[in-house]
């Protein structure tokens, strides 16, 4: 027996019934302490002191009925109470039983006496049901939680009866997935919500779990069926069990429309990237050729006594040189492989501009308008590059509407919120200004849509124009930190809609023209002969020294022997052997303090940034012109020592 001390909360009018029950407990050797109270008011206090293990208290007290203390807390009493009375009424006996009572009894000598008894058995049915009362209580918290994550997951939950195809059950999820109401969900089978295509397919694999044979993969992709008729993929995996004397398929689907379509935009970006890595690596080549192209023209139109007749011929070949020069810029910003420094302008002024550009370049059957918002914010940009960009689209319209159409130039401020700027490449959230190119021409083929920014592709014949046209507006807005879509359906018109970030700054003054010379003595290193013939005979024309060397070793070499009467080094960063970058280095060990301009035809933002961080003085983009070369050496020249 249970030597623990109980405490009872004795509710009558009698303290002999406290008394002799008091003895009962003492005959059995069982320590308890009475807390009486001769009413309902008195047996509130009372609970308000103390916690008792069992109350007992009369069917009928001064101020109401003792069922009353079955104080009822989630469907069941709080305590376990037991009633007593002088005259036994069995309905009423029923209904306090029902209302939680561990017992009903007829006061008497018999049951005072027998009240130890009573009460131990009392309570041990009272935990028993506590004990249900909890195991009930954490099962509806652990089915809440399951049904709460089952409805609440972003995936479809299913249960399918097989062979049948028999929904038993579909989550919330689900339904919304396939565009049904909980209600109708409950109606579908499976063949309902699976592309006819993939029926033979399922019914196959169901067959064979059915005969016990394992799939290789449980995680399948299949074609889903909306309740509009659209299609979709959909991942699933399933798990054959036995579920209520029932054979049943249960799983997870998912929609991955949207992963299918950032994996394109992924492979995209990456098939872009290589293509602008493979332009770029063919640049500084071109540009060296075009520097010696370029210089040695310059040359002999610096000679007074050049006819004009071999001037003009000159000027040709130096026009020729900047546009080839300039494809090659173009190239590089297509592959996003330079930084160039943008200033504050207008849209609207470059569209207007071009705007007359492309009366002149496209036919009179096109017939081109503009609606222009006037209010129209300032946006970081080239102009010269936007109006290529914009007369790129426009040459683009042109090809699009052979037997004429209409062609519309749009612009608007607009605020990009962060869930569209994540479906625009991971656009920055807010202020931008849009470009809407729109034709009336024969559409695009979602197929060839795909491939238009890529550099030369076409669907046209051989014999037709092709080239950089897309590709470069797609390069221009992306070196713009913008964002560029097409839409467009075979019949219905092309539309491009270009977003390019708000900004407002300073213009930088332009420098002037000049061509400054001077007398000191400068170190020409690079690997092409012919420019290092050209840069060594412009400089003494305009009355430097100049010291020419092949490569990085013969540079250190060089540079050690005669630092002291070296002023300037003029360094190309791309050579073979040791490299610009390492010379540079090198010669920064020797002489903290020594002048050196690099040069590249083409060198990447992140190394060009490490390398004039390093102390090179300044970097010469190749082709330079004379003006350009001799400017930036006598800048450098005139500069405080370090």
């Amino acid at each position: 027996m249970d030597t623990r001390e109980l405490t009872i909360l004795w509710v009558g009018d009698s303290s002999n019934d406290v008394e002799q029950a008091r003895g009962a407990f003492a005959d059995r050797g069982r320590p308890v302490r009475f807390v009486k109270a001769s009413n309902l008011a008195e047996a509130g206090d009372r609970l308000k002191e103390t916690v008792p293990d069992l109350i007992v208290t009369d069917a009928r007290l001064p101020d109401g009925a003792g069922a009353q203390l079955l104080s009822i807390e989630d469907g069941e009493a709080r305590l376990p109470v037991i009633i007593m009375t002088d005259q036994i009424n069995e309905k009423a006996a029923v209904e306090v039983i029902k209302a939680g009572a561990m017992d009903y009894l007829l006061k008497n000598e018999t049951t005072l006496v027998e009240m130890p008894h009573i009460v131990e058995r009392s309570i041990r049915e009272w935990k028993l049901l506590q004990e249900r009362r909890e195991a009930r209580k954490s099962l509806r918290q652990s089915e809440a939680r399951y049904r709460f994550l089952v409805e609440n997951t972003l995936d479809g939950i299913f249960m399918v009866e097989v062979p049948s195809g028999t929904c038993l059950y579909l989550n919330q999820r689900i339904c919304n997935i396939f565009g049904y109401s909980t209600e109708e969900g409950q109606q579908l089978t499976l063949w309902d919500v699976l592309s006819p295509e993939e029926h033979d397919t399922v019914r196959r694999r169901i067959d064979a779990a059915l005969s016990g044979q394992r799939s290789p993969d449980p995680h399948q992709t299949y074609t889903m069926l909306r309740s509009d008729g659209a299609t979709f993929p959909a991942e699933v995996s399933v798990s054959l069990v036995r579920f209520e004397q029932r054979l049943v398929l249960q799983g997870i689907l998912r929609d991955i429309t949207e992963q299918n379509r950032l994996q394109e935009q992924l492979r995209h970006a990456q098939k872009m990237e290589a293509v602008g890595t493979l332009a770029a690596g063919i640049a500084h080549e071109f540009n060296n050729l075009m520097q010696a192209i370029s210089g040695y023209t310059e040359l002999l139109m610096l000679n007074p006594k050049l006819e004009d007749a071999a001037r003009k011929k000159m000027e040709s070949i130096q026009s020729a040189t900047r546009r080839a020069s300039e494809l090659t810029r173009q190239i590089l910003i297509f592959g996003r492989k330079v930084e160039n420094e943008f200033r504050s302008l207008g849209l609207n002024h470059e569209v207007r501009h071009t705007f007359k550009l492309l009366k002149k370049a496209l036919p009179r059957m096109i017939d081109i308008q503009m609606n222009l918002d006037p209010d129209l914010e300032q946006i970081k940009g080239d102009p010269a590059y936007l109006g290529q960009m914009v007369m790129n689209l426009g040459i683009n319209a042109r090809e699009a509407m052979p037997e004429g159409g209409r062609l519309l130039i749009e612009t608007r401020n607009m605020e990009i919120d962060t869930a569209s700027a994540r479906q625009m490449g991971n656009l920055r959230p807010g202020r931008y200004v849009q470009l809407t190119v729109s034709d009336t021409g024969h559409g695009i083929p979602r197929e060839v849509r795909d491939h238009i920014f890529e550099p030369f592709y076409t669907t046209r014949d051989t014999t037709s124009h092709r080239g950089l046209g897309l590709a470069m507006v797609y390069g221009i807005v992306k070196e713009h930190l913008g964002h560029i879509l097409c839409y467009s359906e075979p019949g219905l018109g092309t539309t491009f809609k270009i977003y390019l970030p708000v900004f407002r700054a300073e213009e930088k003054p332009e420098p002037p023209l000049s061509l400054p010379g001077g007398n000191e003595t400068i170190l020409l290193v690079d690997d092409e002969a012919f420019i290092r013939n050209f840069c060594e005979e412009l400089l003494r024309q305009f009355g430097y020294s100049v010291l020419t060397v092949p490569d990085g070793e013969s540079a250190l070499a060089v540079f050690s022997e005669k630092q002291e009467q070296i002023d300037l080094v003029l360094l190309d960063l791309l050579m073979p052997g040791m490299g610009g970058k390492q010379c540079l280095r090198k010669m920064l060990d020797m002489e903290p303090s020594a002048r050196v301009i690099i040069a590249s035809g083409y060198a990447p933002d992140g190394e060009l940034k490490e390398t004039l961080s390093e102390g090179a003085r300044g970097f010469l983009n190749k082709p330079y012109d004379a003006h350009q070369l001799l400017t930036s050496i006598r800048t450098i020249l005139d500069q405080e020592p370090k």
